[in-house]
């Protein structure tokens, strides 16, 4: 702790200040601004010269000469930042103004309290060495571990190591991945092994399509060619020129907001000022007028489920993008190091659901609920089940050959047509369609 003293780990709590280091590798206070405790795999991980063990999860970051490497992916012959000694410093310089604007930003509350608890900050500072790694073993079965976020730097100092909080991912099985799974594939291999499943399209998630954009552009450029569709699932933050080449193949868009955007969320959760960049990117798709959007909220209990902002993203979907874009409101479940709030009760989601009706909203769903009502597509103009739905299963579909309602006529405003499973398996190895 920065006061000298030494803590158990499930002891810290939100407001507790500790000792840090900032980009500059200079020690630096932190105080905790939340803290999650929960069931998963450890690491030993020891280094020469270090009296104590880290105790990690596998994708936890730790600080090496490498950069930031997630523990699973350490190595031997890593160097690791750990505190070698500490000394007396006559000064201690508790934020340096990059550091101070980014609390700011981020962590207004917790930063206040960060202030008032300066003066506990001990004039013993620790001083850093780089350490060879000695031993890296698995602790075996489960067992409870602490995640912690600390402004203003988001890193701290555990057992003598430095380490990187980061909380925030529902689909941490996939991002967090040990190796690097799959296989060597061009453009033109992907639109193959596409067509010969009988799919009208392609999907490109579970990480953010623009970070493989030109790879995207020419997969999706060969599959237009080829009639098939491309989908980007997306958070938004695209730059111009991302945006730039999404025309020339990307037939539809999925914009992921999280905690509907409101700022003080998307501030201590993903770690930006507000979501403008986010709204900006979606005007700017609709300009285009080539790429058809669609909205998905994914709703946090007590933290990411304030109806005013949803209030207020479903009012810019209507007024930017029309009454008939769909938007999606989606059941948050606990893991990886959030597993601090519950799921999502369906009557928030519902409430959230009501909300955007009541902005002129015509195509409002609620997502990872199978057997919910709302995962239905109903007709604006007779209130019927026009496309019957569970989970990413289609059950039942209601609507003539031009896409009209069956019962009233009414056209609803979807592309494609019903096409039938080509197999029973969802899922299946590109290892043999190679």
């Amino acid at each position: 702790m920065a006061d000298g003293e030494t803590v158990p780990v499930e002891g810290l709590k939100p407001g507790t200040v500790l000792w840090s280091v900032n980009g500059n590798g200079s020690p630096l206070p932190a105080i905790v601004a939340s803290a999650g405790e929960r069931k998963a795999e450890v690491l030993r991980i020891s280094a020469s010269g270090q009296r104590e063990a880290l105790l990690a999860t596998p994708e936890h970051p730790v600080l090496t000469a490498r950069g930031w490497i997630a523990a699973a992916n350490l190595r031997l012959d890593d160097s690791v930042l750990t505190v070698d000694a500490w000394s007396e410093s006559p000064h201690v310089s508790i934020i340096s103004p990059a550091d101070f604007r980014h609390a700011a930003q981020t962590h207004p509350d917790e930063l206040s309290g960060f202030l008032r608890t300066a003066s506990d900050v001990s004039r013993d500072q620790p001083q850093f060495a780089w350490r060879k790694i000695r031993s890296i073993r698995s602790e075996g079965s489960p067992e409870s571990v602490y995640s912690f976020e600390c402004i203003p730097a988001h890193t701290y100092i555990c057992n003598g190591f430095v380490v990187h909080n980061c909380r925030y991912c529902q689909n941490f099985d996939i991002s967090q991945r040990r190796k690097v799974e799959g296989i060597a594939v061009e453009p033109q291999d992907v639109v193959r092994m596409t067509l010969e499943q009988g799919c009208q399209g392609l999907a490109y998630t579970y990480n953010q399509p623009t970070i493989f954009m030109e790879f995207a552009r020419d997969i999706g450029m060969a599959a237009r060619k080829a009639g098939l569709m491309n989908i980007f699932v997306s958070n938004g933050y695209d730059t111009p020129e991302a945006v730039a080449e999404m025309p020339k193949f990307l037939d539809c868009i999925t914009v992921d907001f999280k905690g509907s955007g409101e700022t003080k969320f998307v501030q201590r959760y993903i770690g930006i000022p507000n979501a403008d960049p986010i709204f900006d990117t979606i005007q700017r798709i609709r300009d285009t007028k080539a790429t058809h959007i669609e909205i998905t909220d994914l709703i946090i209990p007590q933290v990411g489920d304030d109806l005013d902002a949803a209030r207020k993203l479903s009012k810019f979907v209507y007024d930017e993008l029309g009454p008939e874009t769909p938007i999606h409101f989606l059941r948050f479940h606990p893991d990886y190091k959030m597993n601090e709030f519950p799921w999502t009760p369906q009557e928030t989601l519902e409430k959230h659901c009501a909300v955007a009706k009541e902005e002129g909203l015509k195509y409002v769903y609620i997502g990872n609920l199978g057997g919910h009502p709302l995962e239905h597509t109903y007709c604006p103009g007779c209130g019927a089940i026009a496309i019957r739905r569970y989970q990413f299963d289609i059950t039942g579909w209601y609507l003539d050959k031009h896409n009209k309602c069956k019962k009233c006529g009414t056209q609803i405003p979807i592309v494609g047509k019903l096409e039938k499973t080509f197999k029973e398996d969802r899922f299946y190895s590109v290892l043999h369609h190679r």
